[in-house]
Formats: C-alpha cells, structure tokens, sequence
C-alpha cells in the first residue's frame, strides 16, 4: 500500500514498486468538503493529480475523505501515536492517522506494507514557508542549503509522524528513501542550491510521460487544496502549537516545561 500525495516523491516511490510488485495498491487522503461532499472535494489539485498518476501506473486507487469533525476528537490519540506535538509533524499525523485507519478497516494488515515518500524533502532541503491570509506558518531556518539539509535529517530522529501511527494500527511501514540517505547527504551547497536539483536527479528515474503529471509545486502534504488542507483546517479551528503542546502534555500526563528540554533544534536532548 503506497501513499500517494500527487508529487515527485510519492510518485517515484510507487512507479519503481509497480515495477517490482503485482496487484498494487494507493491511497491518496483529502478533506472531505463539509458544504458540497465528497464530489468537491475530488477536485482537489493533490488529489485530481494523484489520481491522473495512478491511472498511468495501473494500479488501484484508494480514495479517503477525511471527516473534518473527527480531528478534533481524534486529535489526542493522533499526538500519542505521534509521539509529537509540533504543528508541522502534526499536521503530517493527521493524513496518516486516517490513512492507516482506512487501511486497517478494509485491507488485512498481514497481507500489506505502507510504503511512504518521507525523507525527501529533508535530503535536499526544499521545504518553504507557508503562507495564509499574509501570516506565516512552517518558518524555515535563514541557513545555507546544506545546514538546512543537516538541520533538517537531525529533527527527523524526533518525528514519528508516520511509523508511530501506522504501528498504532498494527501496521508495518517502510521509508524507501530512509535506505539511501547517505547518497544525499553526498549532495553539496551548491548542488542543493538548484532550483531543479531533485527533479534532474529523482525525475530522471521516471518516464518523462509520468513526470509531466507531477504535481511540481507539491511539497507538503498538509497543504493539498484550495483552502489550505489539514494547515488550512488547524487555522480555521484556531488550533496554534501552543494549544497542540497542552494537548499533548495532558495526553502524556507530563508538564510542559518539559517538553521545552526534551527535544531541541528537533532531536532529543533527555
């Protein structure tokens, strides 16, 4: 079972194992559009190319709608599997929270591995700001590429915004690209510098028809629709880090101070 977001590294991910594997299957996760349904939310930018690029591969295509008046109730049990309460890792839990649910209500967890596109986006470094309504969410560090790339695979010993929640579903997940990383950390400054760099050397593996269906702009999962996605749904609710911090320290049952020792600059310090 692949996770399919719509852009290059997903997408590469379930091509080479549609080259290796019979009968494959992929999800692909939006929020269900509380006024029209689900027909508005299929058009869903994320969504309508994740689709076009299962169509391509031939294989089965699995659509979640996400309910958006379930987050909130869900929300402390999404932060223990998560083992997180950091907006962006969050937000990141919250599409595999449903995912593995759906995943374990209608396939058998025996007979599937999740396999997911994480890392990439850490190894070069291509993470921007998101900006709503002009205020900024998912400030980035003002680095040089290559601190950011270190900075970046440092935090990702903190984060277990994908294994923690599938396993909390009796999942098994593989990171495909977490077996490679050492190449990337290979990359230079300058390298990491170009606009194109993980498109000339990722794209490369894919067909030029597929990767003209890929969605170049995508980076974050959390951001897949018009109205922000999951980032859009948290602003909306008024839901800050602040807020996700006392949930997850009541969770826990542990005061929040100590959470300000327990990770730092994204990796643990106790």
């Amino acid at each position: 079972m692949i996770c399919l977001s719509g852009g290059l590294d997903s997408t590469l991910v379930a091509f080479l194992a549609s080259k290796q594997f019979n009968n494959i299957d992929v999800v692909s996760a939006v929020l269900k559009d509380q006024q029209f349904g689900n027909e508005k939310s299929s058009t869903s930018y994320d969504f309508t190319q994740a689709k076009k690029i299962g169509k391509e591969l031939k294989v089965n295509f699995n659509t979640i709608y996400i309910e958006t008046n379930k987050i909130l109730k869900d929300l402390p049990k999404i932060l223990r599997a998560a083992q997180d309460w950091r907006d962006y890792n969050v937000h990141c839990a919250v599409l595999n929270y449903y995912i593995g649910e759906y995943i374990s209500k209608n396939f058998n967890k025996n007979e599937y591995i999740v396999l997911t596109g994480d890392f990439m986006n850490e190894a070069f470094a291509d993470y921007t700001s998101e900006f709503v309504e002009g205020n900024e969410y998912y400030k980035q560090p003002n680095f040089s590429q290559k601190v950011r790339q270190r900075f970046f695979l440092n935090g990702l010993d903190s984060s277990d915004r994908e294994i923690g929640i599938f396993s909390s579903f009796g999942l098994s997940c593989i990171q495909p690209y977490s077996f490679v990383l050492d190449h990337y950390k290979l990359l230079t400054n300058d390298d990491l510098s170009e606009g194109e760099v993980k498109y000339n050397i990722n794209g490369s593996l894919l067909p030029k028809l597929l990767l003209n269906k890929i969605n170049k702009r995508k980076v974050r999962a959390q951001v897949g629709d018009s109205n922000g996605g999951i980032l859009g749904y948290f602003i909306k609710q008024g839901i800050t880090e602040d807020n996700l911090r006392k949930i997850f320290s009541k969770a826990f049952n542990i005061n929040q101070k100590f959470l300000s020792d327990f990770i730092q600059i994204g990796v643990y310090k106790i």
